[in-house]
């Protein structure tokens, strides 16, 4: 607290006293008591609320919990499907398209459609018969007096009037490179950020192709060390690099080991690559700007038929993934994923994830013998469907972009 010290002295001085402030610790102040509660941070679901007090105290805030309500879920309002859209193809399977409105996703779906076989193309006409010669000419006959000749008008006869052919329609084509890569490498060391990894990977394939990104695309990823499906497209300027030149500059510096991979992928990398196939393809532009424009987006499809998780897992729905096995996100083979309990769950960029069993698999899981009639359980929580279920750009006629090797 406050306090004072003096001293004095001897002698015929001006002054023999002195005294000055002293530098004290302050006097303890006694704890006080708490403040009232605050308001909780939230008004349901998980919350804290807080108090304090004054003095000297080993504490002077604490917080607790609030014991509030689960916070009701919201309400999607999903609108009606609208008619399906003309099917892109009249035979050979092609695909249509509806949407709805809403709250709800997603807002479009695709589906397959004209499955049928094509009929096969008509036979050539036969050769024409040889014609039979022409007959000998004529005699001149003879001559007739010829009445005069009128005098022709001056004004112009009217010509004919050519009814133009219509052009015929030639859909044009683009060709591609398409290359399929192999990573010496476990699949869960991309598996936990996936886009990440397709993102780096198509910078330092464009940069050791001597392309820009925007000309590499991918196609997908799939488990079996890390397999990369990609393709090159053709530049749009006169001076850009062809696709055939990029490809084989890249083939060049993977053999000699002197593509400079970034960071993120040097230990992916660590255990080599190697280029599995290369071929150059053409198609359709339009099939290509499709292709173009939907690679990056979200591709949301509903379970395929016959495929399940392993026993004792489930599958959950998430934003963008339906509950059910497919190839979400152009990851193969068919995930899902998984629930809380399933024992073989991996970690993965959007949770835990597990690799689905195709219809054999699923048999052979439950001692079922398909080529004895055997019933195949499903051990997906949602419907299978044969539909896939995509955003608004992402029309795409994947089934004509496989890869032959």
């Amino acid at each position: 607290g406050s306090a004072t010290r003096s001293r004095s002295r001897t002698g015929d001085c001006t002054s023999n006293t002195e005294s000055e402030a002293c530098v004290v610790a302050a006097c303890p102040v006694a704890c006080g008591s708490w403040d009232t509660w605050s308001s909780c941070s939230a008004t349901c679901g998980s919350a804290t609320r807080s108090r304090s007090r004054t003095g000297d105290c080993t504490s002077n805030t604490e917080s607790e919990s609030c014991d509030l309500a689960s916070c009701p879920t919201p309400t999607v309002t999903c609108g009606e499907w609208q008619s399906w859209g003309d099917c892109t193809a009249s035979c050979n399977g092609g695909t249509r398209m509806r949407s709805r409105g809403g709250d709800c996703t997603p807002y479009v779906e695709s589906g397959s459609c004209n499955q049928g076989s094509c009929p096969p193309p008509a036979p050539p006409p036969p050769p024409s018969p040889t014609p039979p010669p022409p007959p000998p000419p004529s005699p001149p006959p003879s001559p007739t007096p010829q009445a005069p000749t009128p005098t022709p008008s001056l004004a112009p006869s009217p010509s004919p009037i050519s009814t133009p052919t219509p052009p015929t329609q030639t859909a044009r084509r683009a060709s591609v490179v398409e290359v399929r890569f192999r990573i010496n490498a476990d699949f869960s060391e991309v598996a936990t950020d996936i886009e990440g990894f397709k993102s780096d990977f198509k910078k330092d394939v464009a940069q050791a192709s001597g392309v820009s990104e925007d000309r590499i695309v991918i196609d997908s990823v799939a488990k079996g060390s890390v397999i990369v499906n990609f393709f090159i497209k053709e530049g749009t300027a006169s001076d850009d690099v062809s696709s055939s030149v990029a490809s084989t500059l890249f083939k060049e510096k993977i053999s000699t080991g002197t593509v400079d991979w970034s960071p993120s992928l040097t230990n992916v990398m660590a255990d080599g690559a190697e280029l599995e196939a290369m071929a150059t393809r053409t198609m359709s532009s339009e099939s290509l700007e499709a292709l173009t424009s939907t690679s990056g987006m979200t591709v949301m499809l509903t379970p395929l038929d016959g495929w399940s998780p392993p026993l004792g897992c489930s599958c959950v729905l998430a934003p963008g993934i339906t509950d059910g096995c497919a190839e979400h996100k152009s990851v193969s083979p068919p995930w899902c994923l998984a629930d809380a309990n399933c024992p073989d769950a991996e970690a993965g960029s959007w949770g835990e994830f597990v690799w689905c069993l195709d219809p054999s698999e699923v048999a052979a899981s439950a001692g079922l013998d398909l080529d004895h009639g055997g019933l195949i359980p499903s051990m997906s929580a949602g419907p299978h469907y044969q539909v896939n279920v995509i955003s608004i750009f992402a029309l795409l006629p994947a089934f004509i972009w496989s890869f032959g090797f």
